[in-house]
């Protein structure tokens, strides 16, 4: 398996993400969860800052030779820490905005799912290029509102108990921000734009 794989995998093992958050928000209440996750950038971003001083680390050290890009280790994990930086803040926004856990979900699917899927088709099988931005491709961006789509509706209706015509709007509107975001040619991280983008989005117009 290459490295561009690997990595859109562990990307899209995010997608455990809001599950477990939603269990310990269950149990702990809803400022749980950002504890949870600020603890886990703290230490995150302190190994991060120990590797690129030389520091072998168990586990973390062969996580990062294994997974990241050899430009990328001077901040190593930095795709990793930016994802759950991009989560805190959507996470946040829900309980700022007061709305149901369900947006958050899909804020975070649509960056587990759809960007992972729009790179891993994009840069296998995609030729016809989207006007505004060369370095992404139509057919990324399709796979990548597929998947993110499949994702969001199969939590909303399973998981959620959220009306299936709902579902379906909730997910067309979740994929189509998320994915129109990650296809812009913004300097902003994906991992931070995409989540936070969709919950805003999904905010305003619900």
């Amino acid at each position: 398996m290459d490295l561009e794989t690997k990595r859109q995998f562990i990307h899209m093992s995010g997608l455990a993400t809001p599950f477990y958050l939603l269990i310990i928000e269950i149990y702990f209440g809803n400022l749980a969860p950002i504890f949870l996750l600020a603890i886990m950038l703290i230490i995150g971003y302190s190994l991060a800052s120990l590797y690129s001083k030389g520091v072998k680390l168990p586990l973390f050290s062969q996580l990062i030779d294994m997974a990241e890009r050899k430009r990328s280790k001077v901040t190593p994990g930095r795709g990793t820490l930016r994802f759950y930086t991009g989560v805190l803040i959507a996470y946040i926004l829900m309980l700022v905005f007061n709305k149901p856990y369900f947006m958050f979900a899909s804020a975070v699917l649509v960056l587990a799912m759809g960007d992972s899927a729009s790179t891993l088709v994009g840069v296998r099988f995609g030729k016809n290029k989207i006007p505004y931005n060369k370095n992404k491709s139509i057919e990324g961006a399709v796979a990548g509102f597929s998947f993110a789509f499949i994702g969001i509706f199969l939590a909303q209706v399973f998981i959620f108990a959220v009306s299936p015509l709902y579902a379906v709007i909730i997910s067309v509107s979740a994929s189509f921000i998320g994915m129109l975001i990650e296809s812009l040619p913004i300097p902003v991280d994906d991992n931070l734009s995409i989540p936070v983008a969709t919950i805003v989005f999904l905010s305003i117009i619900f």
